[in-house]
């Protein structure tokens, strides 16, 4: 399973970081959150540093997206089946806090897991997204609906 997945990068820039982290052969967010020194690839700074989590800025948000949040798991898992009960309390106390503190009135909050063939991620190592982008089309009539990819549809068999 690739800890990185280059074919799922939104920008140059992304896939710039990916391919420098790869290339140095580290996990890019083991590297930034884990290790308690200060990022090397994520330059977004880190606004909430918890027990668990990690709550940062994407800085390849989603195409359209008004903010995007990476909530990252400080050891370096890719499902969320590992996690203690103690980090899921956290997840969601950081997930309030961004909500709140933004405003949000809206949006989405979703985490990919596993194998990232499988999930449509750039990383295996587990993270969540918090997400959210303008009001309905009735308010925007030009507006396009911002797009998560969370995996592959598979053809209905004929």
């Amino acid at each position: 399973m690739p800890e990185m997945d280059l074919a799922h990068a939104r920008t140059d820039h992304q896939k710039g970081v990916m391919e420098r982290a790869i290339k140095d052969g580290v996990c890019s967010f083991c590297e930034d959150f884990c290790r308690g020194k200060p990022p090397t690839y994520h330059t977004n700074p880190v606004i909430k540093d918890g027990t668990w989590w990690v709550l940062t800025t994407n800085f390849a948000p989603q195409n359209g997206a008004q903010l995007q949040f990476l909530i990252v798991y400080k050891d370096h898992v890719n499902t969320p089946t590992l996690l203690p009960p103690e980090a899921w309390i956290e997840l969601g106390e950081i997930t309030r806090w961004a909500l709140e503190d933004n405003r949000i009135e809206g949006g989405a909050l979703y985490m990919r897991v596993g194998d990232t063939e499988y999930s449509g991620a750039t990383m295996s190592h587990l993270h969540a997204n918090i997400i959210f982008g303008g009001t309905t089309r009735a308010l925007h009539p030009n507006a396009t609906p911002v797009r998560i990819k969370v995996g592959y549809a598979i053809a209905a068999p004929t």
